[in-house]
């Protein structure tokens, strides 16, 4: 499968990314998350082959992708902003698909266009930015590739079609083993879809585990004190996000649950405790280290 050794790359003599590596396992999803600008793009362009690395490799069955040949075959990359050709139906531009993916299944594409009610005699010029979308998902999974990566998959689409959408990915890796990975800023259908979690942030890997494993590590606490509480006495269980208010503390602490509760209970006495699995958008805030701001009276008159 996909593993990505070492890899470096930029624009312009100044890195994107630098140095990561991570592999992709099999029959998953895996979740590509980072704020505008980390590399995302650039990472996904690489793994289809598109951008090759300044250093380090981006293999596939253990050759190199940008060396082409059955490799290539097996990935397909639908982007943000899918190229077309203008006067292109939609049958035309899957026929151009079709002589590169030798799986590529007419009758299957037949099938998902009839899904989203889409004709291949339409001319994709003249479809909204969503339709245009829908046709490029609908062309990669006919394509049957054993890869298939995303870029903003969720964007443009309404909550129906990503439902469609979801379902029949999964219904691909479950017939297939086919591998899939996302990126997207809708981090709540990241969550609830993915296997596994990858979060870029200055030019490298921030955190990188499978999806379950973020409530196993990270907790979300609301404690009440019988005395005004200081960071100090907190210390201890390295907390994040940490805000305190009197005898109020809320933060986030990858301690073992465990050790947390003893430190809250019976050292510092809490009255009240409430514990909270952390979610893929509170995960990537605190990973981000995102700043709150106060906007009190910047509208007023």
């Amino acid at each position: 499968m996909m593993e990505v050794k070492s890899f470096t790359i930029g624009y312009n003599e100044a890195p994107v990314l630098e140095n990561i590596s991570f592999a992709l396992e099999p029959s998953s999803i895996t979740a590509l998350v980072g704020h505008n600008g980390s590399g995302k793009t650039t990472l996904l362009q690489s793994m289809a082959g598109v951008t090759k690395a300044w250093a380090g490799e981006v293999l596939y069955d253990g050759k190199p992708v940008f060396a082409g040949g059955r490799e290539r075959a097996e990935i397909f990359f639908v982007p943000d902003d899918p190229y077309v050709f203008p006067l292109a139906t939609v049958g035309r531009m899957s026929e151009h698909y079709r002589a590169f993916y030798p799986n590529f299944d007419r009758k299957l594409l037949q099938r998902l266009l009839e899904l989203i009610d889409i004709k291949a005699d339409r001319q994709i010029g003249k479809l909204s930015k969503g339709m245009k979308r829908q046709v490029a998902i609908m062309i990669g999974l006919a394509a049957r590739p054993k890869l298939l990566m995303f870029d903003e998959l969720f964007d443009g689409l309404d909550p129906m079609i990503r439902n469609l959408v979801k379902q029949l990915m999964l219904e691909l890796i479950a017939q297939s083993d086919a591998t899939v990975m996302i990126s997207s800023h809708n981090l709540k259908e990241l969550h609830e879809l993915c296997d596994n979690v990858l979060i870029l942030k200055n030019r490298s890997i921030a955190y990188q585990s499978a999806m379950d494993d973020i409530s196993k590590e990270w907790r979300l606490y609301h404690a009440v004190f019988p005395q005004p509480i200081s960071a100090e006495a907190l210390g201890p269980l390295k907390c994040r996000s940490l805000a305190i208010s009197g005898r109020r503390a809320s933060f986030i602490s990858h301690a073992r649950q465990e050790e947390a509760l003893r430190l809250l209970e019976r050292e510092l006495l809490a009255e009240k405790i409430e514990i909270k699995n952390l979610t893929l958008e509170e995960l990537f805030l605190q990973e981000m280290e995102v700043e709150t701001h106060d906007f009190q009276g910047w509208f007023g008159k």
